[in-house]
This record gives structure tokens, sequence and C-alpha cells, in this order.
């Protein structure tokens, strides 16, 4: 069943962690990948291995992309699936799976998985997601999480990470989770919660929030900072778009002032807009497309990508 990774080479780690994240339903504002992203490039960690998409793929929904190489040809690129190794002389050797989550035959895209794992002796697995909720862009980024040992929830909970009792459809980091846990190696995952009315770019707040508890976790010698100037930008980007438009501003207040009500968020000083009056479904919707659409032309001023 293997047969789907074509390796490159095969690392001799040191009991590695598993780190992953993947691109759709899982990953809100694009701030999980975004986060490995982020720790693949700042580590210069090296890819080993990769999954061949053709057995996971509806092509129709996921295709491929085509861009001009000199003057008669043309690169395709297929839905990736790539894993990543980085040893560490101070802290832990590390893997790192940046997927993109499949539409068929999660059973056996997630018995690859396992395989891998196996094979490279990882000794903990940690997956980054990011969910869409009703939380304001100008409090501190929700997280939450879980864990499949007591070891490792009291890690998560020192951390402030605490476990969710959601019951209902998951993605295929909910799958592969339950397959670790089955076949005995620890594994957790850590949530960002993202504002819907900003998810339509990468969340680099929510990045950062991540990546913070996961060098808790994890002791992966990197600095944040780079992502922490880019979530400052990227917070900026967003109050320009909230500047001119006092529905939005009433839109948060709203959202700010609904989580005064939750004992674990600090107070704000914060009274409501004078005459406000809450938005409608529809007024809602709008509000979350003029946002987007502010952050779209702010992060692709030229237009938009050709096709070919």
């Amino acid at each position: 069943m293997d047969d789907d990774l074509i390796f490159s080479e095969t690392p001799e780690l040191s009991a590695p962690v598993l780190v992953m994240a993947f691109k759709g339903w899982n990953d809100a504002g694009s701030s999980a990948s975004h986060a490995l992203e982020y720790l693949i490039s700042q580590l210069s960690a090296r890819k080993f291995c990769s999954m061949d998409p053709d057995h996971y793929y509806d092509f129709t929904q996921a295709r491929p992309h085509t861009r001009p190489v000199g003057e008669y040809r043309r690169e395709l690129t297929w839905p990736k699936n790539e894993f990543y190794y980085h040893r560490s002389s101070s802290g832990a050797d590390a893997v790192f799976f940046l997927g993109q989550e499949p539409h068929l035959r999660w059973r056996r895209y997630s018995e690859n998985v396992l395989s891998l794992t196996r094979r490279l002796g990882v000794s903990e697995v940690i997956a980054l997601g990011a969910l869409l909720a009703d939380t304001p862009h100008t409090r501190a980024v929700p997280l939450s999480g879980g864990s499949s040992t007591p070891a490792l929830a009291e890690r998560l909970r020192s951390i402030g990470i605490r476990g969710s009792s959601y019951e209902g459809p998951t993605g295929i980091l909910g799958v592969l989770g339950a397959m670790l846990t089955d076949a005995d190696i620890a594994n957790g995952s850590i949530w960002a919660a993202v504002p819907h009315y900003i998810s339509a770019t990468p969340n680099p707040k929510a990045s950062a929030a991540l990546l913070r508890k996961l060098t808790c976790v994890v002791p992966l010698a990197v600095a944040v900072a780079e992502m922490e100037a880019e979530a400052e930008a990227y917070g900026a980007q967003v109050e320009s778009a909230l500047t001119d438009n006092p529905e939005a501003q009433q839109y948060v207040r709203e959202l700010e002032l609904r989580h005064l009500s939750s004992p674990d968020e600090p107070e704000l000083d914060l009274p409501p807009l004078e005459g406000s009056e809450p938005l409608d479904d529809a007024q809602a919707e709008g509000l979350i497309r003029s946002v987007e659409e502010f952050l779209r032309r702010q992060s692709d001023p030229g237009g938009g990508e050709g096709r070919g």
C-alpha cells in the first residue's frame, strides 16, 4: 500500500516528532499550512518523500496547475503531499508533512502516513488545524486541541490548550488522529479559531499563534519574529478595510461584546456603538464579502492569475 510513497532518500533520524498540516477543510484562512510552510522554510527542512496523488483526488475539483516552460513546453503541478525532515543538534529531530486533504480513499491515504511513521520511528505526531469561528480579529487567537495520551494532554494544558468536546463531521486530521491512536502512536492537535469574516486570505496572526504553542510542545529552534511582523502588517490591512465601513465596525464590536461573557477572555473597555442595531444575515454576508475583497486587492494588486 505504501507504493504510493515516492522516496528520494530515507533519512536516519532519532525518534523524530511528525508535525503535519493539510490544505483544505482543516485549514481556515490557510493558517495551519502557512505556519508549516514557515517552519519548513525557516529550518531549511529537506524534502525526502511525496505521495502519488492519482488515487486520492478528483481532478475536476483539485485541478493541476499549468505554466509555460520555455517557448514550446508547459509544466503541470499536481496536488502535493510532501514530507520534509530536519535534524537537530540541540532539540528534537522533526518530520514535516504538508498535504492537501484528499477527496477519495481516506483510509488508504492514512495508511500511507502510518507506514511512514513506523518506517522512520516517529515518536509523536502533532497536527495543526484552523477553523472558522465568530471571533473578532481584535482579540487573541482562540486555541484548542486534543491528545491521545494523558501525558500529552497535560503538556498541552500547561500551555493553555484545552481539549475539545466537538462531535460532528471531521476532516482528514480527525481520521488520521483516530488511526494513529489505534496504532498506539501518541498524537495531539492544536487548532486556531479564525474570524470568519476575513477567511479569504492567509491569516498570519493565527499562524503565529499556532507556531508559538507548537514550539512550546516540540523543541524546534525556530524564531517566530518574521511571522509576527507579517501578522502585524496583516492587522493593519484589516483595520484599513474597516476604517470607512461603519457596518463592519459595528459587526466587530458585536463580536467583541459577545466574547466579554467568556470567563477566559480579558475584559475590553469598549461600549457598544451608539444607535447600533444587530446585523441581519444578509448584511453580515455583504460585510464579509466587502472585507475579503479588500484584502484580496491588497494581497493581489495585479488582479489575479492567468490560465493556460
